[in-house]
């Protein structure tokens, strides 16, 4: 318990530091798009922040260009490294994506903040074991506790950024596996999560990260509908992740230089954001607009393949920053995409709008991550609506069990 609590104060803390430098990097980046002599040169700015990426990560965590995401490094470091992360990691990560999605790359800021939680919670745990705090406060301090910090800054970090710290709790259990949770790892990370959200949320306020109003419209039929989305969310999350691992894998590959590659996805990103402006950056407020049923069906169709492109580019390339918030924006297309065209097709259905969307974003970030359960909490914690958990519950489930072994 004593562990946990320092780990979520820490991650509490970390994470307040991490946004504000992401928000600076925002504003700065949207100053200088207002000064650009043609408004078509907003093309260059990922590819630059590419660069400054690509160049901090190649001399200082060299390593990281061998994992395709934030998330990977993180598991990679609590299975492989017994939850020991190099102490410089927070720090070059904060930085790294704050450059990445600061400047427009398509990505998220959840995987980043999780690992950042991970590497102050390695670095907490250091702490005590040098000055031997256990023995001042008698406990007992081993190995193990070094991968229990760990797990439990990654959720102390994803339940503060995300509004949501049980789901977090459960989501840094769930993800660990393919197939299960690590039952030990949750009450710590339980503790962890919610003193860190209790921290950075008295900071940035506690509203809920989207606006879904409660409604409870739930019938034997609506099952019908919730089973479609999950199937079709699966397949394209399927095609998503073949996607993004394949232009992981040429990038991987190229005989270029590491630090080149981030510019070159950018490049790539940047143009496609000539063509579909919504791709640019995190996405929270196209991902709100399709909520709110706000996008033509037909721009949501080409959306799905864009924002899938453009974070393959952007991360794939070697850019820093997660999957989670683009996942959740191709899912709430999906959703939102299928609710609509079964709607026309059975107009004696009748349901809300934003529970498709939401569906959907719970679908296919389960297919894609195999956390099913973790992600239904998520998405009713940050939308504080939880008439939605047993529609979640069942889409989730269903997409999990038919996907496979495949994940992003």
């Amino acid at each position: 318990m004593v562990l946990a609590g320092i780990t979520g104060v820490i991650g509490g803390l970390g994470t307040i530091a991490f946004n504000f430098l992401l928000n600076s990097s925002i504003e700065f980046v949207q100053y200088l798009v207002t000064i650009l002599p043609d408004p078509r040169l907003i093309f260059l700015i990922p590819a630059l922040g590419g660069l400054a990426n690509g160049i901090l990560k190649y001399f200082t965590v060299p390593e990281s260009f061998n994992s395709c995401c934030a998330t990977d490094a993180c598991i990679e470091a609590v299975h492989e490294h017994k939850g020991e992360v190099k102490s410089r990691v927070p720090l070059v990560y904060m930085i790294a994506a704050s450059l990445t999605i600061g400047s427009g790359g398509s990505s998220g800021r959840e995987c980043p903040t999780a690992f950042i939680g991970s590497g102050l919670g390695s670095i907490a745990y250091k702490i005590v074991k040098k000055l031997k705090l256990n023995r001042l406060f008698n406990f007992k301090l081993d190995q193990s506790d070094s991968r229990l910090m760990a797990t439990s800054g990654a959720a102390s970090g994803l339940g503060a950024i995300f509004r949501a710290p049980f789901g977090s709790a459960l989501f840094s259990s769930e993800v660990l596996y393919t197939r299960g949770f690590e039952v030990g790892i949750i009450f710590p990370s339980i503790i962890a999560a919610v003193i860190s959200y209790a921290i950075f949320s008295t900071v940035y306020g506690f509203e809920p990260l989207y606006q879904a109003k409660a409604n409870w419209n739930f019938t034997i039929g609506s099952l019908f509908f919730y089973l479609i989305i999950a199937l079709i969310c699966t397949g394209v999350g399927v095609l998503y992740t073949l996607t993004f691992h394949r232009t992981f894998r040429l990038f991987h590959d190229a005989k270029i230089p590491n630090y080149v590659k981030p510019a070159i996805g950018g490049l790539l990103e940047g143009l496609l954001v000539l063509i579909l402006p919504q791709v640019w950056g995190m996405g929270y407020d196209v991902i709100q607009n399709i909520i709110d049923f706000k996008l033509a069906l037909g721009l949501m169709l080409v959306l799905i393949v864009g924002k899938t492109l453009a974070t393959s580019f952007t991360i794939g390339s070697g850019g820093s920053g997660g999957v989670i918030a683009p996942s959740l924006f191709v899912g709430a297309l999906v959703g939102s995409s299928v609710g609509s065209i079964m709607t026309s097709l059975i107009p004696q259905f009748r349901g809300e709008p934003y529970i498709f969307a939401i569906i959907g974003m719970g679908a296919f970030f389960a297919s894609v991550s195999k956390a099913p359960i973790s992600t239904s909490i998520l998405l009713v914690e940050s939308t504080r609506n939880y008439s939605l958990l047993i529609p979640l519950l069942f889409a989730n489930t269903m997409a999990y069990m038919v996907s496979g072994h495949i994940t992003i």
